[in-house]
């Protein structure tokens, strides 16, 4: 480790250590001075020994249940860490009431009561919800396809899932889009009230997304970042907390850094920029959180922001970031796991330098921001179904996850036959356009793809084998980043002017990755007219997926 790198790391625990002290201090001994006080109960009766927390100091319940603190109240939330088996009863139907704001008066006494219930989570069930992009934006009618095309279905996986214990839904940010708050009159509170409103079928915890900060704030370097996500704060809470479910502790972080530094503009015309980072305060909670869990614990850690992903192939987040954290999960002797979204595509990867931690990248639960031509579907960004994901814990197995789609269940990929989805796209009126926006997209145009197979396996991951077969003989398998065919058309496609109006010169370089999946595989065919075998198997095995494709398979918008 560098001197630099040795030196923030220092740092960042003897900060941690100074917090500590202070949040030790002020956990509540009877008489002290406090500014925050409430009882916790469970069942109705006293809950002995659960904590409290502002975001930096942790409080203990006593034996009648109480607990208190003196809050510097800088976070605006206060919020119970629920211990296993034990849920926060809703105040609203649609989150759990783990949370209560705070005034932000420092000289003010404020009450906040948590009541729990008893919970069987020997099993339960997740639903992922990452990059919900609610919104009324015209020609996306998003509203209509949230509540007749998603709502349903995610009703049913978690009808489905229920069978073995509760399930919860984890939102992983972007539930509105800040750039149409102003423009279309719809921001975070009505995103919230559109899904309170409409009825989800399971307790949500939420954490925050780049788009869930109010792009007209602009305080200074120091302090945008929090007063941004003043909307987020006041509709899902806190932006660090953690909960315990079923044995397994569970961690929510804001790790989008907003800056936003060109600001104040009501139109929203602003910067909207923003970093992969935590404060200080936040890394030193969590470091104090972790110090209080039992190392045999499973840890789950949820975020907005990858740490990183497949399309940089470097960290989003820096380095002495991602070492401090890692640091801290060492201890635990299992394998930590971290969900995220903002990627819009599914991307599940273990980086060599941080080999226990697992990273599970989420396709948005809105496809492409629900993008897509009137009337046809619409796909996440790397060509899967628009879906969702979701797992399995507890019972003590390992946990499982599988991708659901809307439209086409437990699909966990798309075979393309290369001759026809290049007629298709030869005839199509957006191609010259998406070519001018891509500089890199050739509309499978290269000769060297005449008469190849094409698999899009949307949740492969490190292990996992794809086999392509002709007459029960395995043809050469390559894995490449490529376009998939039905975003471009579908998503891009619906964006641009077929009639020759280029899309803005400044998207050019923005999309230039977007588009492409990094869990393409390709092979060649003998011929054009040769039926294949597609078979996918996991690290053990253990048969994922088979069909049987009969060439040449037809190509549309439509297709499974």
């Amino acid at each position: 480790m560098s001197d630099m790198k040795t030196s923030t790391h220092k740092t960042i625990i003897a900060a941690a250590l100074l917090f500590a002290a202070g949040a030790v201090s002020a956990a509540g001994a009877s008489g002290e001075k406090c500014n925050i006080k409430g009882t916790v109960t469970l069942d109705g009766v006293p809950a002995v020994g659960v904590t409290v927390c502002d975001g930096r100091i942790f409080a203990v319940t006593d034996k009648d249940g109480h607990y208190s603190m003196q809050s510097d109240k800088l976070d605006s939330t206060v919020f119970v860490i629920t211990p296993s088996g034990t849920v926060a009863l809703s105040e609203d139907g649609l989150q759990p009431g783990f949370w209560k704001p705070l005034c932000g008066d420092v000289g003010k006494v404020e009450r906040a009561d948590f009541a729990l219930k008893s919970e069987k989570q020997e099993r339960y069930g997740v639903v992922f919800i990452p990059d919900l992009h609610l919104g009324r934006v015209p020609g996306r009618d998003e509203e209509r396809k949230y509540r007749e095309i998603a709502l349903p279905k995610i009703g049913e996986w978690v009808s489905e899932m229920s069978a073995e214990g509760p399930v919860y839904a984890m939102a992983l940010g972007d539930m509105t889009q800040d750039k149409f708050w102003y423009s279309c009159s719809f921001n975070g509170i009505d995103g919230y009230n559109l899904m309170k409103d409409a009825g989800f079928p399971a307790p949500i915890y939420a954490i925050s997304g780049n788009h869930d900060n109010d792009g007209a704030v602009y305080t200074g370097a120091e302090n945008t970042d929090r007063d941004a996500a003043w909307m987020y704060r006041r509709t899902w809470g806190p932006d660090k907390y953690s909960v315990n479910i079923g044995g397994d502790h569970w961690i929510f972080m804001d790790d989008t850094y907003y800056i936003n530094d060109i600001g104040g503009d009501l139109k929203a015309q602003v910067a909207h920029n923003y970093e992969c980072r935590f404060t200080l305060r936040q890394l030193q909670w969590l470091e104090e959180d972790l110090g209080r869990v039992d190392k045999d614990t499973q840890i789950f850690l949820c975020t907005h922001i990858p740490f990183y992903n497949s399309i940089l192939k470097k960290l989003k987040i820096s380095r002495e970031q991602m070492d401090h954290i890692y640091a801290l999960l060492q201890p635990f002797s299992k394998d930590a796991v971290c969900f995220a979204a903002h990627i819009h595509r599914t991307d599940f990867l273990v980086r060599d330098e941080y080999p226990r931690l697992k990273v599970y990248n989420l396709p948005a639960a809105s496809g492409g921001m629900w993008v897509s031509f009137p009337g046809q579907p619409f796909f996440a960004e790397d060509g899967a179904d628009a879906g969702a994901y979701c797992a399995s814990f507890g019972g003590g197995v390992p946990w499982s996850g599988w991708y659901n789609s809307y439209t086409r269940g437990r699909k966990c990929c798309r075979v393309y036959d290369a001759n026809t989805m290049a007629a298709y796209c030869a005839a199509d009126p957006h191609i010259p356009s998406l070519k001018y926006a891509y500089t890199n997209f050739d509309a499978y145009e290269d000769p060297a793809l005449k008469d190849c197979v094409i698999v899009n396996y949307w949740t492969w991951q490190r292990g996992h084998k794809v086999e392509i077969l002709e007459d029960g003989v395995s043809l050469k398998v390559e894995k490449r980043d490529l376009h998939d065919p039905l975003m471009m058309l579908t998503y891009e496609g619906s964006r641009v002017d077929p009639n020759g109006k280029k899309m803005k010169k400044r998207e050019k370089g923005y999309m230039g990755a977007l588009g492409k999946g990094f869990h393409m595989f390709i092979a060649k065919a003998s011929g054009p007219d040769t039926p294949v075998t597609v078979r996918i198997s996991d690290e053990n095995g253990n048969l994922i997926h088979e069909e049987t494709v009969i060439r040449p398979k037809s190509f549309s918008l439509e297709m499974d």
